[in-house]
C-alpha cells in the first residue's frame, strides 16, 4: 500500500509539473515578444541532457516547494516536517554547519572560504553600461559540504561593493545538479534578505541553459516576487544568444560550460540537417564587409586618427565636451544608466557618421555613456595588452611615492596616440572627481565604473582580485593626475568650428 501510494504521489507531482510548465510566458518572466522562445523548443531538444530532465528527486523537491508556497507561515524551514527536509540541499538533515536559515555577520567577513571557489565574477560593464556579475553553479560544491547561508552572504558582500546602481546578473545554470542545489527554502529566503538596492538596481537577470526543472522552480517561485521583478528573467539557451548583450570574449566562462554549449550547438545543428536535407537549396554567405570609414565603434585607435586626421577621434571629444559643459555637477555622472534604446540609436548615427546633438538629447548620462562604450568596445584596451602585467605589479607597492612613479613610468610606455587620448580622457574624469561634493563621484567610484574599460587581459576575463588591482591604477591615476600626466595636452590641427563643432580649449 504504501509503494501504491508512493506511485500516486508522483503521478501526482507529475500532473502539477504539466501544469507550471504551462504557465504563461509573462509568469516566467519571459520578456513580452519572446514568449515562444521556450515553446519554440520541442522537449526532444533536451531530453539527451540528463540535467535536463525531470527526474522523480526532482519532482518530489518540486512537489514540496510547492507545499511549502501553500503555507508561506512556515519561513523557518525549520518546522516542515519531512517536507521541510526534503526540500533543504540534496536531502541534507539541517545541522549547526549547514542551516538553511542567515545569520546576522557580526564582522567584517571577506567570505574567503566561499570566493575560493569562484563562484561569482564580476566582468565590467554588459552593452548598455551596467554593472556585469556572473554566477556559475557548475562550480557550486555540495551542499553538505558548507554553510549555504555564507553563500548569500558572500552574494550580498559581492554586489554591495559593486553594485551601487544598474547591474545584470547572468546565471550560468549548467553543472547544477541534484548535490550541489540550493534549496527552495534557500531562493526564498536570498529574494527576501536582499535589499531593496539590490531588487531595484537588478535591470536584468538572464539564465544561461535553463533546465526543465529550473523552468519549473519559477514557476512556483514566481508567485512569491512582485510582478516588475519577473520580468526582469529571461532564459538564453545558447550563449551566441548573449551576443549583442556583452562581450562573450572577455568573460572567464569555465570550460565545462563551453563544452555543454558546444554540444547544444551540434544537437541543434544536427536537427536543423535533418529538416533541411529535402531542401537542397542553399544560400550564398556574404564575404563580411570592411566597416565604413565612419564607423567609431569596435574600431583600432589607430584607424580613427588616420581616418579624422585628429589626435582625439571625434566621438571621444563630442561626448567629453558634453559631460564637461552640462555633467560636472550631476550626481551619479558615468554611473547612471540612460535608456538602452536611445543609447543604441546614438551609437548607429556616430557608425553612420550622423551628426548627434547631445543638447537635443537633454540627458546628460546618455554621452557619458557613449564615452564609457567606446572605450569599452576597442578591439584593444587603451592601456595596451603589454602593460596589464606591470599594472597589476603596481598594486603591491606600499610607498606612495614609489606607486605614483610606477603609474607614471607605465602610462609613458603608451603609444603617442593611446596617451593623448588617454590623457584627454582623465583630464575630465578628474575634475569630475574635484566635484565630487556634487557628483557624489571620486577617484574611488570612478575607477570602479572605468577602470574595466581601460584595462583588461588579452584572451581571458578579469578576476575580482584582478579588478581591484585596475581599480587602484585607475584611482592613482586620478588622485595624482597632475604628477602622472606631464606632456602638454594634445592640440587640435583644425579648428573644430571647420566641420560645424564647437571648439574645444585643451
Amino acid at each position: 500500500m504504501r509503494k501504491m501510494a508512493e506511485v500516486t504521489q508522483t503521478s501526482a507531482n507529475r500532473e502539477n509539473l504539466s501544469i507550471d510548465l504551462d504557465v504563461p510566458a509573462e509568469g516566467r518572466g519571459v520578456p513580452e515578444g519572446e514568449e515562444g522562445a521556450f515553446a519554440a523548443h520541442s522537449m526532444d531538444d533536451f531530453e539527451e541532457d540528463n540535467e535536463l530532465s525531470l527526474e522523480q528527486e526532482d519532482t518530489e523537491i518540486v512537489s514540496n516547494a510547492q507545499l511549502k508556497l501553500r503555507s508561506p507561515s512556515d519561513e523557518s524551514g525549520g518546522a516542515g516536517g519531512d517536507g521541510s527536509q526534503a526540500a533543504s540541499s540534496a536531502g541534507a538533515t539541517p545541522t549547526a554547519d549547514n542551516m538553511e536559515t542567515v545569520d546576522i555577520v557580526q564582522q567584517e567577513d571577506t567570505f574567503e572560504d566561499i570566493a575560493k571557489h569562484n563562484i561569482i565574477q564580476v566582468a565590467g560593464d554588459d552593452s548598455v553600461g551596467r554593472k556585469l556579475v556572473l554566477f556559475f553553479c557548475n562550480r557550486l560544491p555540495p551542499t553538505k559540504t558548507y554553510n549555504t547561508a555564507r553563500l548569500l552572504g558572500f552574494l550580498k558582500y559581492t554586489l554591495d561593493q559593486y553594485v551601487e546602481n544598474d547591474y545584470t546578473l547572468v546565471v550560468f545554470q549548467h553543472g547544477l545538479v541534484h548535490v550541489n542545489r540550493p534549496s527552495f527554502n534557500w531562493l526564498t529566503q536570498a529574494y527576501r534578505e536582499l535589499d531593496r538596492k539590490f531588487k531595484k538596481n537588478l535591470k536584468a537577470l538572464i539564465i544561461v541553459h535553463p533546465s526543465n526543472l529550473v523552468k519549473v522552480f519559477w514557476g512556483i517561485f514566481r508567485h512569491l516576487v512582485s510582478t516588475k521583478f519577473s520580468r526582469k528573467v529571461t532564459y538564453v539557451h545558447l550563449m551566441s544568444e548573449l551576443d549583442g548583450l556583452m562581450d562573450i570574449e572577455r568573460l572567464a566562462i569555465p570550460e565545462v560550460v563551453k563544452k555543454h554549449d558546444m554540444q547544444m550547438i551540434e544537437r541543434r545543428r544536427g536537427r536543423q540537417q535533418r529538416q533541411t536535407a529535402s531542401s537542397p537549396n542553399t544560400t550564398a554567405v556574404d564575404a563580411p564587409k570592411e566597416p565604413p570609414k565612419t564607423q567609431q565603434f569596435g574600431v583600432p585607435l589607430e584607424i580613427l586618427i588616420e581616418n579624422e586626421g585628429q589626435p582625439i577621434p571625434k566621438i571621444v571629444r563630442e561626448t567629453v565636451e558634453a559631460v564637461r559643459t552640462r555633467g560636472l555637477e550631476t550626481e551619479g555622472i558615468f554611473r547612471r544608466c540612460p535608456n538602452a534604446i536611445t543609447v543604441k540609436e546614438v551609437q548607429r548615427k556616430y557608425n553612420q557618421g550622423v551628426a548627434v546633438d547631445f543638447e537635443a538629447l537633454v540627458d546628460v548620462h546618455i554621452p557619458a555613456l557613449i564615452l564609457k562604450t567606446f572605450f569599452r568596445e576597442l578591439p584593444a584596451p587603451i592601456m595596451t595588452y603589454e602593460l596589464y602585467d606591470d599594472i597589476l605589479a603596481m598594486h603591491g607597492l606600499q610607498d606612495n611615492d614609489a606607486r605614483i612613479a610606477s603609474c607614471r613610468s607605465i602610462v609613458e610606455k603608451l603609444p603617442d596616440m593611446n596617451y593623448n587620448v588617454l590623457h584627454y580622457l582623465m583630464r575630465l574624469l578628474h575634475e569630475v572627481t574635484e566635484n565630487s561634493d556634487k557628483t557624489k563621484m571620486s577617484a574611488a567610484n570612478i575607477s570602479i565604473v572605468f577602470g574595466p574599460n581601460l584595462v583588461w587581459p588579452k584572451n581571458k576575463a578579469i578576476s575580482l582580485a584582478s579588478l581591484s588591482q585596475i581599480n587602484s591604477f585607475v584611482a592613482t591615476l586620478l588622485y595624482h593626475y597632475d604628477h602622472i600626466f606631464t606632456r602638454q595636452a594634445p592640440m587640435m590641427q583644425e579648428p573644430l568650428a571647420s566641420k560645424g563643432e564647437t571648439p574645444q580649449t585643451t
